[in-house]
Order: C-alpha cells, then structure tokens, then sequence
C-alpha cells in the first residue's frame, strides 16, 4: 500500500490514542546495547569456530605424528612415500570437499552444514586413536580432510552473512584463528601427553560444536534465498541481540532486497526441453560475471601467495627444520611457540583489523615474511657455501622462523580467508567461496609435497630465497588489485567489483594531459551527469581512497558538475565527498571543494529561500503532527514549515485553509496528496478519505494553481498504490478507491494545455507505515483477519517512496502513473487506456 503520513490532509482512524501508539512504536524500536548485539554474533560465531579448531588441531596433528612415525621404533611402520602423503594427504582432501562445499551449504543451509560435518571429525579422532597401521591412519586423516574441505565455505559464509559491517572483520578473524588455536594446542599438549591421548581430547571439540550449533540462527541470508521470510527475521532478531521485528526492520529489508532474493545459482531449474549443452550455460553463466570473476581471481591469487611464500611447508616440517638448523631450543619446544605465535598474531588479528583495515595489514604481513626469511636464505648460503662457522648464530634462523611464521599469520595467511567470505554475490556465495577455497588447498597441497624435493635440488638457500620472492611480488601485485573490504557492506564490495573496470579506466586518465579539461567540458555540457549514478561514484571512490594521488583526481572530478550546477555538486559532496571527511588524509581537500562550490555560487541565493513546507492534517495538532512538524523544522529550519488543521472530506474547510496559506507565501508550486485509510470495515470512511477527499484537494489546487485562473501553474501528485493497477481480494473497497484516484488523475493530462499543472500518480507497493498495522488495518466482516499478512511481508521504507516521488517531480509528464516498490527505482507504466488489448471472445 502507500504511506499515510500526510504533507496534504490524512484521517487516522485509531483504537488507542496517537500518544500510546507513538511511544509503543519507539520503544520497539529502541536498539540493543552494543555490547548485547556483539554478544549475539560472538555466540554464534564462536560456536561455528569450534568446527575450524578442529580443522587446526587436524592440521597440527600430522605435525606431530610425522616425527613419531618417522623413529626407527615406531608403533606404526611406514614408508618414506607413505610419510610424505601424510603431510599433504590433509591439503588434497580438503581441495577435494571444497569443490563440493558451497554447492552442499546453499542445498542444506550454513548451519545444518556445520552440524553435519561434526560427524566425520568425531568418528576420525575415534579411528586414530585405534590404528594399528597405515591404512587406518590414511582413513581417518581422509575423513578429517574431506571435512575441514567441506567446512570451509559454509563457515565462513555463515560468518560473513550473521554479522554486521563493523565486526564482520573481527569475526571473520576469530574463525582464522581457531584454526591457530587448534594447532597450537597439538604443540602443547603433544608436550605433555602420547598421540594417541591427544586425539580424546581432540575428540571433545566436534562434539562440543554440535551441542552449541543446535542452539544457533541460520544464515537469514540463507532463509530469505529459500522464501522463509518468517524464519529469516526471528534469525535476524536474535543475532541483533534478541530484539523485535521493528528494531532489525531496516536491515531486514536490505537484506531481502539484496540479490540473494534471486534463485541461487544451483537451483535453477532447467527447462527439460532443452539441450544438455544448453542448461549447461544456463548454470555456469552466474560464474561468468565479471563481478564474479574479478574477486575469484584476487582471492585466488592472495592464497597462491600465502601458501608458496613459505608459511605451508614451514608449519608441516617445522620440527624437521629446527633440528636441521641446530635449534638452540628443543624442537618440540621450538614449535609449540611457533604455534603460540600464531595465536597471538590472529589475536592482535581481531584487534587491529577494525582500525588499519585488510590491505595494510596483508602488506606488513609480506614485508616482514619476506624480509625474515631472507635472512634465513643468507644464513644458510653462508653455512653451506662460505664455510664460516655459524655455531654461535643457530639462533638466527630459528627467530627468523619464528617471527615469519608471525608475520604471514597477521596478514596474509589470515586474511584471503576472511576476503573469501565477503566479495563474491549472494547468489553464487557459497558455491565460489567453496571453489575458490578449494584452490588454496591445492597450492597447500602442491607447497608441502614439494617442500622436501626443493630443498634438495635448489638448496636450503635457494627454497628460502624463492620464498622471499614470492612474498615480494605478492606486495607489489595485490598492493593494485586488492580492495579494502573492511567497514564496508556486502552490496558495497559486489557493486566495486562490477565496475571496477570504470574506476581503472579512470585512474588511466589521471596523468594524462587533456583530462581535467575533458571532463570540465562534459560537466559544462551535462552538470546532472556527476549525479546520475551516486552509487558508482562511491563505489569507484571506495576503490581508491587508500591510494591517494588517484582518490584525489577522482573526487576533483565526481565534483565538477558543482560549477555549472550548486545543487548537482552538494548534492555529489553530501553523498560522495562528504563521508570521506573521516580520512584524515582526504578531510583537508574535501573541505577545500565545499569552499570552491560555495565561492562559485556565492552570487547565488540559499537553495532553500523560497521553501515553504504546508502541512495539512486532522482537526487538531496531535503528538503524530507534532513529531513530524519538530523533524521537518530540523531539515528545513525554523519559520519554514507550518500546519494547517483541515479535513480532507470538507471541502470548503479545506479550501478557505488554502487560502490562509496563499496570503502569507503568495503561490503554492507542489500539492502532495498523500491522505488514506485501510479501513474496509468503515466503508463511508475509506472512500470519503481515499478518494473523495482526494477529488476535493485536486480540484481546489488546479482552481488555485492553474493559468487559467490568473495562476503561475504547478504540479499535483496523487499517491495512489500499487493494488490501483491491479486487484487485491483482502481489502476490496481500498481496493477501489485506489482505481479511482488512478483513473481519475490520469484523465485530467489532456487539460494541462489549459491549465498548466501537472497531474500525475504515485503507486507505491507495500510501505513500512502505521497504516499496515493490525490494530490500524481493518478488514470488512466477511474477509476475515488478513491484515496481519501486511506487516509479515517485506515491505520498502518511506524514504525510498519519497525519493521516488522527488524524481518524478523533476521527471513526470502531466498523467505519468509511476510505481515505487521493493526498494528498487521507479518504474512508469503506460497505456492504461487500451483495453482493447486484452479483450477476448466471450464463449
């Protein structure tokens, strides 16, 4: 339906008073403390964490078990090759299952997901703990691995979807480090207990996260894919801090408007008529998208990075290497702070994320790497090839280890996996984080199996410095390709990726020599132009605002429109250049704009000198009109907005209220109609409000506006809704009068000639109002309680019917009917009149 706020004249037809209702309405709408929403987020971000700890604690194990197969005594004798198979066999099972992972977690949903793989860990640590040869070994590390490849894309998933923009980087972080945790508890408790005691205690940790996981929300990322819309906002609810529906309705409605609402990519059902060659593009064309593409690409690159710039191999065989390079601490000792380290870098990982971002940290990560381990590749060419004696330094490399192992934990080994988890579209989600996933796994794989072969034919040296390269070359590529995703919502990241290509294009043109002329002539020509798409300009500015030679060209020239046009660049300031203040190295340059706006207008009078808000309502200034005239005085300041009490359904009230308004402001350009009702059961009231009270106020303002009448012209728009152009069997006289106003405005366009006011209607869908309330809506007798179907389906906010109305205000013909619905940009529907059209023979 439409809003019932009124800018003209409205009757509300209550059970309770205004004032009960009002502070009823705030209180709902009151939002949990910070602390209680982070509570709800942590709960169920820790909770799904449990399934990646195990994933750590299976990656540490083979850490640990390697050296004890590998004693001339072992329990379990195995081969050399059986050995090396040990050490990736975990990375290349993992590959495997998260191929397969996004597709299983949009078929079963994030949290059945999680719960489901808990099995498979808990049945692996029970097959260890009894193995008496390799094969039972081989098993269960296959059971682990095929689990922690199928856990990836469901957790972080799940993670990135339930969490807010702020903390979404702090819990994306915790799930990484988990998986240091759990690595670093099989480095201590190895110490102190046999390997086959370590996996009872490992085996507590499945078990753990499937009690807590029963307990959590699903995705309502996921619920709304699936049409559970219901389900989808007692989720959001609870993980906002359970709250009500009306605190989360905001978020909700952008969670629903988002692309996920569309079918995702594999259940798109395919037409059995058509070839198999066919239905196959029709599947794979999601994953051709640039805006798929491009993140896959970047994602990609950054784990190749972190697995072959040293941090793999270095984990897997780090009590190898501290014994080959003469540890002066006990290996076993040495490793166990190897892994405290990484706990502690994934801690500092948490708290620094928010304040720094993603992209400095992942370059400060590669710095120190590939400084650290270029002095390991020294040390060890000096050791093997310049005979100096080294026995004094062994600690060299064992620091250097160390704080490489440290530094690639604070950044690049973390962060691809939090990245993974936010670029790519609701849509495809799941299925190319499992996929893009699954290509770490490979490169992990690939990094430990060659390990061994590497130090044998490139020398220890050599491996090191080739470590150090990569490391290099992973700074300088990602430093152009890698976004800053922190802060930033899940729409946001999806709408840089789709026109990342406008914002290179634009960078190009910086040093060239002809471009601040170029594009000061387009503003010339066209001002409006640097507004038409606001949602590009930020995206291209939030490509670029940590690379500051090319975010300052970008915001001179989103800015340019400004010279021919105040309105067009307050307008780009406001939305594009203004949030940028919060930069301390942009504030200065984008203050010194604003000034350069204001000094080319100075000759120009204030935009709002001549604005004069009326507002029409009931017979008496209610708490309602009260609230709305304190909001519209703080917009348009003080003396410039008035009430006039008036009924919609008496004419002449109206009209001698009309005057008063003419006497003190001369002229009155924009009559917005906004009065309604849905109040079926009071049949006389619904129609003398919703139309017959709408005929009144139009008449009376063509009478007044019109040149026909001496008048100066203007604009009437008749809000009308979306059930005017259709049929609704819940509300039928509402119904009906909504098809008036629609008829009725429609056939006043061929008297603009005359009159010189624009008549055009406004048919917005279903609007987040009081007028959808149960307590509000009321049905006629024999319908039955339908109303309470209103408020549990999306509806959009007031905001983007306003917007749509201000557009149509600058855009609208004389008869335009437009509709404004689901959030999206307005639409116009035209040749209401051919009916012909759609008759057919009658039988």
């Amino acid at each position: 339906m439409e809003p019932s706020s009124s800018s003209t004249a409205s009757n509300r037809h209550n059970e309770m008073s205004l004032e009960d209702k009002q502070l009823h309405e705030v209180k709902s709408q009151i939002p949990k403390s910070n602390f209680q929403r982070a509570l709800c987020q942590y709960c169920a971000t820790l909770s799904s964490s449990l399934l990646t700890l195990s994933i750590g604690m299976s990656i540490g194990f083979s850490t640990i078990l390697i050296p004890q197969l590998y004693q001339k005594n072992a329990e379990i004798i195995v081969s050399l090759e059986e050995l090396t198979w040990i050490g990736s066999m975990n990375y290349i099972l993992t590959t495997v299952g998260a191929i397969a992972s996004g597709m299983f977690a949009q078929w079963l949903g994030r949290k059945i997901m999680i719960i489901l793989l808990t099995m498979p860990y808990i049945v692996s640590w029970l097959i260890l703990h009894y193995s008496t040869n390799s094969w039972m070994l081989f098993t269960a590390l296959t059971l682990s691995g095929l689990s922690g490849g199928l856990s990836e894309a469901p957790i972080q998933t799940y993670v990135a979807e339930i969490s807010e923009p702020a903390l979404r980087g702090s819990l994306s972080a915790t799930v990484s480090m988990s998986i240091m945790i759990g690595i670093f508890l099989q480095f201590l408790i190895a110490v102190y207990l046999y390997w086959r005691t370590l996996v009872l205690v490992n085996l507590a940790v499945p078990i753990a996260c499937l009690l807590l996981m029963i307990m959590m929300p699903e995705s309502p990322h996921w619920l709304i894919t699936k049409s559970r819309f219901d389900d989808a906002e007692r989720a959001l609810c609870w993980l906002r801090g359970w709250t009500t529906a009306s605190a989360v309705r905001e978020e909700y409605q952008t969670v629903f408007h988002a692309p996920a609402t569309s079918r995702p990519v594999n259940e798109i059902i395919i037409d059995p008529k058509s070839s198999r060659s066919q239905s196959l593009k029709k599947a794979i064309k999601p994953y051709l998208r640039k805006a798929v593409l491009l993140p896959f690409c970047t994602v990609s690159y950054a784990f190749f990075v972190s697995c072959f710039n040293g941090s793999t191999p270095l984990l897997i065989f780090a009590i190898s290497l501290f014994e080959q390079f003469n540890s002066p601490i006990n290996e076993y000792t040495a490793t166990m702070i190897m892994g405290l380290l990484k706990v502690i870098a994934s801690l500092l990982l948490i708290l620094l994320i928010r304040y720094t971002g993603k992209r400095k940290l992942i370059f400060l990560s590669l710095a120190g790497t590939g400084a650290s381990l270029l002095i390991v590749a020294i040390y060890s060419y000096a050791r093997d090839h310049c005979e100096i004696d080294v026995k004094d330094y062994t600690w060299i490399p064992t620091a250097m280890i160390l704080i490489s192992v440290f530094a690639s934990t604070l950044g690049i080994k973390s962060i691809p996996w939090i990245i993974s988890g936010e670029v790519f579209p609701t849509d495809v989600r799941s299925v190319a984080n499992g996929l893009v996933s699954s290509t770490c796994n490979v490169y992990s794989a690939i990094a430990s199996k060659v390990f061994l072969y590497m130090i044998r034919n490139m020398t220890m040296a050599g491996t090191f410095l080739f470590f150090t390269m990569v490391n290099v070359m992973g700074l300088i590529v990602l430093y152009f390709i890698l976004p800053e995703t922190e802060g930033r919502m899940l729409k946001e990241i999806e709408d840089h990726y789709a026109g990342v290509s406008m914002a290179m294009e634009m960078s190009k043109a910086v040093p060239v020599v002809g471009y601040k002329i170029f594009v000061q002539l387009m503003a010339k020509h066209d001002p409006k132009l640097s507004s038409s798409s606001i949602a590009k300009l930020t995206s291209m500015r939030n490509s670029y605002q940590n690379r500051k030679p090319v975010g300052l060209s970008l915001l001179w020239s989103f800015n340019q429109g400004g010279r021919e046009n105040l309105a067009v660049g307050l307008k780009v300031w406001h939305e594009v250049l203004a949030p940028m203040l919060e930069a301390k190295s942009y504030a200065s340059y984008v203050m010194k704009i604003l000034s350069d706006l204001l000094k080319w207008h100075s000759d120009e009078e204030t935009l709002q000198s001549d604005l004069y808000l009326t507002l029409f309502d009931t017979e008496e200034k209610n708490s309602y009109a009260e609230l709305q005239l304190k909001k519209f005085e703080q917009e348009f300041g003080e003396g410039r907005v008035g009430f006039y009490a008036s009924d919609v359904r008496n004419q002449h009230q109206f009209e001698e209220k009309y005057d008063q308004v003419l006497q003190s402001h001369k002229s009155v350009d924009i009559l917005i109609n906004l009065a309604g009702i849905l109040c079926d059961a009071d049949t006389e009231l619904t129609i003398d409000v919703n139309f017959k009270g709408l005929v009144f106020c139009t008449l009376t303002a063509i009478d007044k506006m019109g040149i026909h009448r001496g008048g100066k012209g203007g604009t009437i728009i008749n809000v009308s809704s979306i059930v005017g152009l259709m049929f609704h069997e819940d509300f039928p006289v509402y119904v009906a009068t909504k098809h008036a106003v629609v008829a009725f405005t429609n056939s006043l366009k061929s008297h603009y000639a005359k009159t010189g006011v624009r008549a055009m209607t406004m048919c917005p869908g279903l609007t987040s109002t009081s007028m959808i309330r149960t307590d509000i809506a009321k049905p006629l007798y024999f319908v039955g309680n339908s109303s309470s179907a209103l408020t549990n389906r999306p509806s959009q906010s007031p905001k983007t019917v306003g917007l749509a109305i201000a557009e149509m205000i600058e855009k609208g013909e004389s008869g335009a009917v437009w509709v404004s619905e689901e959030n999206n940009p307005p639409y116009a529907v035209r040749d209401l009149e051919l009916y012909k059209d759609r008759a057919v023979p009658i039988p």
